[in-house]
């Protein structure tokens, strides 16, 4: 038992290795852009980089019936090994100006559900999440979002360092659960104008994922002329 578990792993590293070696390649490279741009999908200018260490993606694109995401500029930066130990890690993943843009839906079609789970099969960690700009349909312009991720499967923590709204700065932490009601817990600091008035608000937040209960200090002070 134990011979053939070791042969199966020594198999599977071999075998990772050699996708990995044939993608990093030049040739390998450009027959994955082919065969991504002739998914009717997906769209890709350019994939250059190391699948060993770090990749950059310029002027991504995927259209589906739902939504159309388009991508200037991305950066990965990751350790591929440590999935042989069950975890995705990533030193950096840094994304230029990401627009994400939901299409009309048939009237009578139903809504998506809400997810019944938020389990990963891996664990999931991420040192540095930037995002230079954020354009969601709908919802007001983000940028210069810097924040972390640190996940075992099953628990999440997201840290979020700095995220720019129209109206301010925000940063925050969450933890959360991954299995239902998606228990969670958290903190923030908002600070920015409104309505004339610098505003600053510090609070914390508890409960299910759906119905979080909110408690926040707040300071407001008139912007002199």
């Amino acid at each position: 038992m134990f011979w053939s578990a070791l042969i199966s792993l020594t198999l599977l590293i071999l075998a990772f290795s050699i996708v990995l070696s044939w993608l990093d390649s030049d040739a390998g490279r450009a027959r994955l852009v082919d065969a991504i741009n002739h998914s009717g999908v997906v769209k890709l200018q350019t994939l250059q980089g190391s699948f060993w260490s770090r990749l950059e993606v310029r002027e991504l694109e995927i259209n589906t019936d739902a939504a159309l995401i388009q991508l200037d500029r991305g950066v990965l930066d990751w350790t591929p090994y440590s999935l042989l130990l069950g975890d995705l890690y990533l030193n950096e993943l840094t994304l230029g100006k990401l627009s994400v843009q939901s299409k009309p839906q048939a009237p009578m079609q139903e809504p998506s559900p809400p997810p019944t789970s938020l389990t990963l099969p891996l664990g999931v960690k991420v040192l540095q999440i930037n995002v230079a700009q954020l354009d969601i349909s709908g919802a007001p312009a983000i940028s210069d979002i810097r924040a972390s991720l640190d996940s075992n499967g099953t628990k999440h923590r997201l840290s979020l360092q700095q995220l720019r709204l129209p109206q301010g700065s925000l940063s925050a932490a969450l933890n959360v659960a991954g299995t239902a009601p998606f228990a969670a817990a958290g903190s923030f600091v908002l600070a920015g104008q409104l309505d004339g008035a610098s505003l600053t608000a510090v609070g914390q937040f508890e409960g299910n994922l759906r119905a979080l209960a909110v408690k926040a200090d707040l300071n407001a002070a008139k912007v002199s002329a």
